[in-house]
């Protein structure tokens, strides 16, 4: 038997002991009778659960172990069930292509590094698909490979990619983000490939499939904006138990398109100074009427660019709600719709959005949330390039 399986097995021991002596102490402390289940009730949690503790938590595993064996004192332990975290079950194939998976890496990337810059895609990118330049310290350099395929055959692909970049150039950091999990035999091979052929790259990292799932998770609003319009299960997440989302689609000729009609990022004309307009569609779940009354805006994670002079085309809508965003402002705020909306139950309600005040040479994200009585519904998240 491995040194795993005896620790666990010594866990279920401890565990299946701490519940006889609670109920011997059950019964001794509670002579009327009532039973752990109605006292439970009466609490709202249970006393008796499980927990399996985790190898290296705060040292504390080898004290558990020994008052396992010892007999456990009342009040030493308490064993309560662990949920251990989901993986998000989202397969990437969904992007459908290597350069909509580069722009999912570069948008991860710029969360933690928040100078890095994406290089165009081509065969002449020298190994670099995303890049972040830090003097003398050497450059962070990210290669995306996006495949459905076995991971064991991006590997003349990777070496490829390491073959092509500059070796007068120091790499303070490598990273290779790959679109499946890597495998045992793939980190070997790879920690063998940089250090026996590439010495100068000091450190590397590697972002497969779990690891940037995980980046996801702590990002929603990329998720959102990848994956909102071709993956089902985040409906659910903008409905509440009295509405629902139904459309949240950009309004023709309003000077703003969506270059990829799979995910919600959009872009302002060339030459162009036009608001953003998006056409809404919500229906009432419930039974009671509801009256949305504002709109809360949030922009955040903003970053200016360099481009030319804006034109003074400015659209304007009927039967709209107009918005300001304040001149590209970070910050969140709420709007006051007048006259505010009613939406009757088991109904639908069709409205536009219409955003002024947006600015000009910058990019960042959006978030609506609508506000009806003291409730909210988040919209998918946004991205703009203005």
């Amino acid at each position: 038997m491995t040194n795993v399986a005896r620790l666990y097995d010594r866990m279920l021991w401890a565990a299946s002991r701490w519940k006889e002596y609670e109920g011997r102490r059950w019964k001794e402390t509670n002579p009327i009778g009532e039973t752990q289940s109605q006292r439970r009730k009466g609490c709202g949690r249970s006393s008796s659960s499980l927990r399996l503790i985790s190898f290296g938590e705060a040292g504390q595993s080898d004290e558990c172990l020994r008052l396992s064996r010892e007999g456990a004192p009342p009040g030493r332990i308490r064993p309560f069930a662990q949920k251990l975290p989901m993986a998000l079950p989202l397969d990437f194939g969904l992007l459908e292509s290597g350069g909509k998976f580069q722009d999912l890496c570069f948008y991860l990337a710029r969360k933690q590094f928040p100078n890095a810059v994406p290089v165009a895609h081509g065969s002449w990118d020298g190994g670099r698909d995303i890049l972040m330049f830090s003097g003398n310290m050497g450059d962070i350099v990210w290669q995306c490979k996006f495949t459905r395929q076995s991971i064991s055959k991006l590997k003349p692909k990777v070496a490829q990619s390491l073959g092509a970049l500059d070796p007068s150039r120091r790499i303070s950091k490598w990273i290779l983000c790959l679109s499946v999990d890597a495998s045992g035999d793939f980190h070997d091979w790879l920690r063998k490939k940089i250090s026996a052929e590439f010495p100068f790259i000091a450190s590397w990292e590697l972002w497969d499939k779990q690891s940037l799932l995980k980046r996801l998770e702590e990002n929603q609003e990329v998720l959102e904006v990848f994956f909102y319009p071709v993956w089902k299960a985040l409906e659910s997440r903008f409905r509440t138990e009295e509405l629902e989302l139904v459309r949240y689609e950009l309004e023709r000729d309003c000077g703003w398109s969506q270059p990829d009609p799979t995910s919600m990022q959009f872009a302002q004309g060339i030459d162009a100074m036009s608001d953003l307009v998006f056409d809404l569609v919500v229906r009432n779940r419930g039974t009671l009427q509801s009256l949305l009354h504002s709109i809360r805006v949030e922009v955040f994670d903003v970053h200016r660019h360099l481009r030319g002079l804006p034109g003074a085309d400015l659209l304007r809508s009927q039967h709209t709600y107009v918005i300001s965003l304040r001149d590209r402002k970070p910050g969140s705020w709420i709007e006051r719709l007048e006259p505010p909306l009613t939406i009757n139950a088991g109904s639908h309600q069709r409205f536009s959005l219409q955003f002024s005040d947006i600015g000009y040479a910058w990019t960042g994200y959006v978030r609506i949330t609508l506000v009806y009585g003291d409730k909210q519904m988040a919209l998918p998240c946004i991205f703009l390039s203005a």
